[in-house]
């Protein structure tokens, strides 16, 4: 399957703030390839130092922490 595709599949099934952060994304912050999709990701969602392991152990343990949208005002996207 091509980076588009890959990326287009997850973000049609994104939901709630994920949804909403997406959509608030300008063009030039959204990713451009599947390995920037899953990195922009975990930066966004995945709480790190509740990691033990930051490499290994962000495949495997989900911590997920509330999403805290910035000011969005500025955003030509909105």
């Amino acid at each position: 399957m091509c980076e588009w595709r890959k990326i287009k599949n997850a973000t049609s099934v994104l939901t709630n703030n994920a949804s909403i952060w997406w959509d608030n994304l300008c063009e030039f912050d959204k990713p451009r390839s599947w390995n920037d999709m899953k990195t922009l990701m975990r930066e966004t969602f995945v709480h790190v130092s509740s990691c033990e392991d930051k490499e290994d152990s962000l495949e495997e343990d989900n911590h997920v922490v509330p999403l805290v949208l910035p000011n969005l005002a500025g955003h030509s996207s909105i």
